[in-house]
């Protein structure tokens, strides 16, 4: 009502200032007196000053159009007696135009019945004034015709706008009364989600509503406006929704917790913030799940975010969260007493709580305006809250079964989402690790020191993956995902991973020969995650075929390729000579070794047969950058040259990403530099690329 009323004013004033400045220019042509203008302004502006001292005193008054009605009526009542034309009538057409936005017909009725009264009035005065005759009364009948028409067509549409705007009214009050039932509806679900997640601890039954109630008072007291406030309170009974991922063994245990143990705890702000993030009745609402454990200082989980980068609501809910657990019964100690809690708010405040909101606690406290519960009653668990207990234990399962239970990380499937997930949003970066030589120590020292070492490298990976993703792939390969890091960081970031990893294999000796390999690919929000995991295996491979134990990051290109792919020849010879005398010199079956062993011992031995090998080497020219790619196709080109060249009775195999060694059995010493000429040739024409180089190196094998 009190825009119309001002909508209505400010047009009666426009017209005024038209009307004003009409009669000004037909002064200035000397077609009216300035007097008669002067008494016209007074006439017009009085009543609309009046109207507007009442319109200034009460906005919203609902009859005020009638009083405009009312107020304009006296500049159209000076008009048509004083004016000079038939067509002064239509003055009052603007305004009617104006009325029909209060959509009452009454209003529009009461209009047209002033309009009448002064127009017969002023036809019956200038009758008498024989201005008008029966003669010439046909602009009379004109002007009457036209107001009867005008004001019928006002009055229905009148009619017809409050119709709709009644329907409208109804339709606004039964969807807000849904609504408000939907609200209701959906508060009673949290409040029973909150009793049910708070029903897995037996010493934290009611936990999650004493909560709210706190935070609720804290926000009220602070001034926080209602709707946040009602989403305030759903936003805390949910806080701990993430506990369900977290086993009943680890929540309800009465000593401290392991680090493993608080690793897994600490997950649950994580879990909950991923449950509630599509959930969109309430704002923010995975707020509180996600940040309630950060602390003002940045020291807190799982982002460590610090002071007023933390969500307002979170900090509320922290204070609230402490406070409630340090005067409840829990199952490692009993409650603690009011004053003891309160000077360990006040030693915490600006440390691990926001100061402001420790101090409004403090205060409601000390003037009795918060008495926190002495006891932990059990809540009632209605039917729909025995559903939800049934619904919980299921997203529960769901939940456990998404972390690898030997090193706590998330197993590949739901790590792969989130990673998926990050990597459109913002650079980073994804991490192919790959732990060395767990066969070797599973064969040597069994199954139980391989799953040490694992677990260990699980641990350092999980560590450094609190601000992205880790998960563990299968096996002895894992993922980490770094969220928003350029290179020197990752960098940064691998060697610690290293260095961590070296310092606590070091002392075992079941285990110290465990190290990492890893294949980085740097990401921009535009790419796919199929391409960057084939890019970062693609790395990892190449940091293999090289020796293991360190870490590459694919950038499209390999630097100075064959640069440090020197090896000596006689060296690799005896180291297949050796290989047999004692395990892990090969990576292959010992089954397999020792026939190839057996088969070219039998053949040199006894038939003093002659064995050369042969390391084929794939060089790039000086001064040229090789792409990846290029390297993958110009050694599956050297691989199908050399099949196609060598005979069955001779042995070939990749001895790294860059070179071949073959095995020629009785090619004599004059016919080898034939057979890698022709190797060579068949390599030029499949390849085609002359900036690759191959060369050759030979030695005997001599077995005695």
């Amino acid at each position: 009502m009190k825009k119309i009323n001002r909508t209505l004013l400010i047009s009666w004033l426009t017209i005024i200032v038209i009307l004003l400045i009409t009669y000004s220019l037909e002064v200035i042509k000397h077609e009216r007196t300035f007097e008669y203008t002067l008494i016209f302004a007074l006439v017009m502006i009085v009543p609309f000053s009046v109207v507007a001292l009442l319109y200034n005193k009460n906005k919203e008054w609902e009859h005020l159009g009638y009083a405009v009605v009312i107020g304009y009526s006296f500049m159209y009542a000076f008009v048509l007696f004083t004016g000079a034309t038939q067509m002064v009538f239509c003055y009052i057409l603007p305004l009617l135009c104006f009325l029909i936005l209060y959509h009452k017909p009454r209003l529009i009725l009461f209009s047209f019945l002033i309009a009448v009264i002064l127009n017969v009035a002023s036809l019956l005065y200038q009758f008498e004034q024989n201005s008008i005759t029966i003669a010439n009364s046909k602009d009379v009948e004109i002007r009457f015709a036209a107001i009867i028409l005008c004001y019928a067509g006002a009055y229905v549409s009148a009619g017809l706008y409050n119709m709709i705007h009644n329907d409208n009214q109804r339709y606004i009050v039964e969807l807000a009364q849904k609504n408000q039932e939907i609200q209701d509806m959906a508060i009673q679900t949290i409040a029973t989600i909150a009793n049910t997640i708070d029903a897995k601890d037996e010493y934290t039954r009611g936990h999650s509503k004493r909560v709210a109630e706190i935070s609720v008072a804290i926000a009220k007291d602070m001034g926080m406006p209602a709707e946040e406030i009602n989403n305030l309170r759903s936003i805390a009974l949910l806080h701990d929704i993430g506990k369900i991922g977290v086993p009943d063994t680890v929540l309800n245990k009465p000593g401290k917790l392991t680090d493993d143990e608080y690793e897994l705890m600490k997950q649950h702000t994580v879990i909950g913030a991923d449950i509630l993030k599509d959930i969109k009745m309430f704002q923010g609402i995975d707020v509180g799940a996600r940040s309630h454990h950060e602390k003002y200082d940045g020291t807190g989980y799982p982002e460590k975010i610090s002071g007023e980068n933390i969500p307002y609501i979170a900090r509320i809910i922290a204070v609230a969260d402490a406070f409630d657990a340090m005067t409840s019964n829990r199952v490692y100690r009993k409650r603690l007493d009011l004053d003891y809690v309160v000077e360990e708010l006040k030693r915490c405040s600006g440390s691990q709580f926001d100061p402001d909101i420790v101090n409004v606690l403090i205060r409601m406290l000390e003037e009795k305006r918060l008495n926190p519960s002495a006891d932990n009653q059990e809540e009632e668990i209605s039917e729909l809250s025995k559903i939800w207990t049934r619904v919980m234990q299921k997203e529960e399962e769901k939940y456990k079964a998404a972390f690898d239970e030997l090193t706590g990380l998330l197993l590949r499937a739901y790590g792969e989402k989130k990673i998926v997930s990050l990597i459109k949003e913002r650079p980073g970066a994804l991490i192919f690790c790959d732990m060395d030589n767990l066969k070797t120590i599973n064969d040597r020292f069994g199954h139980k020191s391989g799953d040490k070492a694992l677990k260990i490298l699980g641990s350092v990976i999980g560590e450094f993956g609190e601000n992205g993703v880790a998960c563990r792939v299968g096996g002895d390969e894992f993922l980490l995902y770094l969220d928003n890091v350029n290179e020197n960081e990752v960098v940064d970031i691998l060697e610690s991973i290293t260095d961590a990893f070296r310092n606590e294999v070091a002392s075992d000796k079941t285990i110290n020969i465990a190290t990492i390999s890893a294949g980085v690919c740097l990401t921009i929000p535009a790419d796919l995650y199929a391409n960057v995991l084939n890019k970062a295996d693609k790395a990892l491979y190449h940091v293999k075929q090289r020796g293991k134990a360190g870490y590459y990051i694919y950038k499209d290109e390999l630097d100075n390729i064959g640069s440090n792919n020197h090896v000596d020849i006689n060296q690799v010879t005896r180291s297949i000579i050796e290989a047999g005398k004692y395990d892990g010199a090969l990576d292959v079956e010992y089954r397999q070794f020792t026939k190839m062993y057996e088969y070219l011992n039998n053949l040199c031995t006894r038939y003093d047969h002659s064995c050369n090998v042969v390391l084929v080497t794939l060089d790039a020219k000086s001064n040229s950058t090789m792409f990846i790619d290029e390297i993958e196709q110009g050694m599956k080109c050297m691989e199908m040259a050399i099949k196609n060249t060598i005979r069955n009775v001779d042995i070939c195999t990749k001895y790294s990403s860059v070179q071949f060694l073959i095995v020629l059995l009785e090619a004599g010493d004059e016919n080898i530099h034939v057979i890698i000429n022709r190797i060579f040739t068949l390599f030029y024409k499949m390849s085609q690329n002359p900036d690759l180089i191959p060369r050759y190196e030979v030695s005997t094998l001599s077995i005695s």
